[in-house]
């Protein structure tokens, strides 16, 4: 029989998605179908600023990238003023993946914090937000409620935590262990993605050249327009976001599956522990901290930290600007010899773990084995025997006759 088509998701008059209602994983759904209409209109975009423009100066190029938001024309100037910005900004961190919640909070527009915390006085505040989804082992979903002035109802935002397997690998295996490296995570570095337009049109492009836009859509075009000065870091649905991680309830969900994850023998990013999607009740528990606000108390300490951050990055720059030719060289050789000596211990770490697996492998082979032997003297069918081990141990029948191949 033929497939019935999916269901078209419900738009108003002006084709905006009405996602009020919609449980999780249809949330999840639709906004994977604006992502990809978002996709498919930036290909008919006019007049943008891609890196080849950027570079191209005549007179004709200017004319084709359009005016300005006061109605004037770009400039020679005006480019060159962009490429020493973009230059400028690309450097912003030693190649770390990510951006800090430091540097996030620090350096976001003060308009957006208030619009983040609801607190703007022009309509275009937001309330509420929760915590919706996590997938691919570090990446989590939120659903945030528009702004009452926005035409749309509510915005999915998508975080992934750049630090979580390193505090994963670090955490002490315990429930408060698990709590304090997911904590920490929250406080490290994040790679963001908002499918509003403010971060389509200001934010997207900073976030690609920066090293922080999570996934695809990457924008290499200027924000000539809208954010010329590359002004911010993130949109008021991001900083939302951002901010209910800093709370105890959210952590604690993904505590639990930072735990399962530390348990698992299988990779992190798939399978059990690294995707959850919170319904019911879970969701009443989260909403508990949704309204929660970025006070000026955390604006200034999120400052102090990312100074101090610029101040040991640019004092490290200094040391590397002020080494001889031969020191640099022999520095380099230092480094080669020193990360050829930890690929052959990882190789060998590797080994030793493979032989311990099918050490262990053989032993609960061998250990099924006579369990089922003796069984088979006293009279019972080998495949009754497997299955009675099987319920005793706790193992499904196919992994109990894998075990015995593993014995063999």
């Amino acid at each position: 029989m033929p497939q019935t088509p999916p269901k078209p998701f419900e738009q108003d008059k002006n084709g905006a998605y009405l996602t009020d209602g919609l449980s999780e994983s249809q949330f999840v759904k639709v906004f994977a179908e604006i992502t990809r209409q978002q996709r498919k209109n930036r290909t008919h975009a006019k007049r943008t600023l891609p890196p080849q423009k950027l570079k191209r100066k005549s007179v004709e190029d200017l004319v084709k990238i359009g005016k300005k938001e006061d109605g004037t024309s770009f400039t020679i100037e005006d480019l060159k003023r962009f490429e020493k910005m973009r230059k400028q900004f690309r450097k912003r961190t030693s190649g770390d993946k990510g951006i800090s919640y430091a540097e996030l909070v620090a350096n976001a527009r003060s308009i957006d914090i208030k619009r983040a915390n609801g607190s703007s006085n022009d309509g275009l505040g937001l309330s509420t937000g929760n915590l919706i989804k996590m997938e691919r082992g570090n990446v989590v979903i939120f659903r945030v409620k528009a702004s009452t002035k926005s035409k749309h109802e509510n915005h999915r935002v998508k975080l992934r935590l750049e630090d979580w397997e390193e505090e994963l690998e670090n955490a002490e295996p315990t429930e408060e262990g698990y709590q304090a490296a997911v904590k920490r995570a929250a406080r490290g570095r994040y790679s963001i993605e908002c499918d509003c337009g403010k971060h389509q049109y200001w934010y997207r492009y900073m976030a690609t050249v920066g090293g922080y836009q999570l996934g695809q859509p990457r924008e290499m075009a200027y924000p000539k327009v809208r954010n010329p000065n590359l002004e911010g870091t993130a949109c008021k649905h991001v900083l939302k976001a951002v901010q209910l991680l800093q709370s105890a309830v959210p952590r604690r969900y993904l505590g639990k599956q930072m735990d399962i994850q530390a348990r698992k023998n299988g990779f992190t990013d798939s399978g059990a522990g690294a995707t959850k999607t919170w319904r019911g009740e879970d969701q009443k528990e989260l909403s508990k901290n949704r309204s929660l606000k970025i006070s000026d108390a955390q604006v200034s300490q999120a400052k102090h930290e990312y100074a101090r951050y610029n101040k040991r990055r640019e004092g490290l720059q200094r040391q590397l600007r002020d080494v001889t030719g031969d020191e640099a060289a022999k520095l380099r050789k230092q480094l080669k010899r020193a990360k050829k000596s930890t690929e052959t211990l990882n190789k060998k770490i590797g080994k030793l773990k493979q032989e311990r697996e099918q050490n262990i492998k053989r032993a609960i082979g061998k250990q099924a084995q006579a369990a089922v032997n003796l069984a088979m003297k006293l009279g019972v069918d080998r495949s009754k025997a497997i299955s009675a081990y099987a319920s005793q141990s706790g193992l499904s029948e196919a992994a109990v006759k894998k075990a015995l191949d593993n014995a063999n």
